[in-house]
């Protein structure tokens, strides 16, 4: 009873709040609570530990509760569309794989299921994505900055030694003097941080006075958060989407000194995060066992390259024949975890929004329009997630993909908007 009475308050809240805010941006709303502040379990049927991009059982969480209820109420918002098709490959993979390839029960189906979290997320950044720019991004700018001002927060709490949403001791003894605010590992809240500030990026030239102080305070309390989570894969990814970004937009008249500000900044920060980190560098100069786990993984994608171990079953296959994985430790490589699980098939699946949509959008890169402003955001975006992609595997696992996949989907759409983009084209004429 108390359950259902709990659901019933839930259902009552949600809807005054989507009456209130309207339909984007409560989704939006929620779906950055859940996944970049947090993010919890609402089930625990896994009964052991289990090192791979989801738990050993399919568990349900927040951020899966979110994106299947606002996914639900927007099949009764068919003008806004779904634009899925770009993930039919992989769903059909996946789909093919669990009946036919992969044997691993509960593990792979909840392997299957955090991947299908992608497309998911995907589906409602491209529903979300036009009334969240409509008001010009200030709703979107001061939810970001209130997110990331929290685990600014947080982290300063942890820096001073209060024990908030501490770490266990054993993680603690090997990550040392680094903070992970309210989510689980110092290196996740890095990569959200570094999604956090995708987001609200195009806005960096379009907002005003107020909003345009928020937005700058954003962008330094994210590298200041950057710094405390010591992620020199994250605090580098996102420096260098700074920089791409000052060098990439096109100046106009009495904004040159403006630009010349920001790439100085974008220097500063990286000086700063540099001498911040300088101490992981002298501890970890080749960044562990990399090497070898690598080594490891390519030895296992050449042993079967079209079929994989299945989504979610690298440590326990991997593990059975060689002790550091079966430690806990997989490929600190997204791309190679992704070819060792599900394949050439699918992790070319898995790629292919993303890489289809970059050709879409570098033709917008010199427009001078909040599109173009999208599509330069989404560009410099991509050299910082290949940086983390290929140091870490996190962003396969948990809350991470699918606040990925609605970043990009969100960013993305904002650049392909067809009556923005004429718009801008007219202007640059006129101009």
């Amino acid at each position: 009873m108390t359950e259902v009475f709990v659901v019933i308050v839930l259902a009552v809240g949600l809807g005054f709040a989507v009456r209130a805010f309207g339909f984007a941006k409560c989704a939006l709303m929620l779906m950055l609570v859940c996944t970049a502040l947090v993010p919890r379990n609402l089930t625990s049927t896994s009964l052991s530990k289990h090192v791979g991009i989801a738990p050993s059982n399919p568990e349900l969480t927040t951020y899966a509760v979110v994106l299947a209820g606002f996914l639900l109420f927007a099949v009764f918002r068919p003008q806004h569309g779904y634009r899925l098709w770009l993930w039919i490959p992989l769903l059909l993979w996946l789909t093919l794989g669990t009946i036919l390839i992969w044997s691993g029960g509960p593990t792979v189906e909840a392997g299957v299921l955090q991947l299908i979290l992608a497309p998911a997320g995907w589906v409602l950044g491209v529903n979300i994505s036009g009334q969240v720019s409509s008001d010009g991004g200030r709703f979107l700018v001061r939810t970001v900055f209130l997110i990331i001002f929290v685990q600014l927060l947080v982290c300063g709490l942890q820096v001073l030694g209060l024990n908030v949403n501490a770490m266990d001791a054993s993680q603690e003894a090997i990550l040392g003097l680094r903070y992970n605010g309210t989510l689980g590992h110092p290196n996740d809240l890095g990569k959200i941080i570094f999604l956090l500030v995708a987001l609200i990026l195009p806005f960096g030239r379009k907002l005003e006075r107020f909003d345009l102080a928020i937005w700058r305070m954003a962008i330094a309390a994210a590298l200041v958060v950057l710094g405390l989570t010591g992620g020199r894969a994250v605090s580098a990814a996102t420096v260098c989407m700074l920089l791409l970004w000052s060098v990439l937009s096109p100046s106009r008249e009495g904004t040159k000194g403006r630009k010349a500000l920001t790439v100085g900044i974008a220097l500063t920060a990286a000086v700063f995060l540099a001498g911040v980190l300088l101490g992981r560098f002298d501890e970890d100069p080749e960044g562990g066992a990399r090497t070898t786990l690598t080594d490891i993984a390519w030895a296992q994608i050449m042993s079967s390259p079209w079929a994989g171990v299945g989504p979610n079953l690298y440590v326990d296959v991997v593990g059975s024949y060689n002790p550091l994985t079966a430690s806990g430790v997989p490929v600190h490589n997204a791309f190679l975890l992704a070819l060792a699980e599900i394949g050439v098939v699918g992790a070319l699946a898995l790629l292919l929004p993303i890489v289809a949509c970059l050709i879409r959008v570098l033709p917008r890169t010199r427009l001078r329009s909040f599109s173009g402003e999208a599509s330069r955001v989404y560009v410099c975006a991509l050299p910082g997630l290949y940086l983390i992609g290929t140091t870490g595997w996190g962003v396969l696992g948990g809350y991470v993909l699918p606040l990925l996949a609605m970043v990009f989907a969100v960013v993305y759409s904002w650049s392909a908007q067809p009556e923005v983009e004429e718009l801008s084209q007219l202007e640059f004429a006129q101009r």
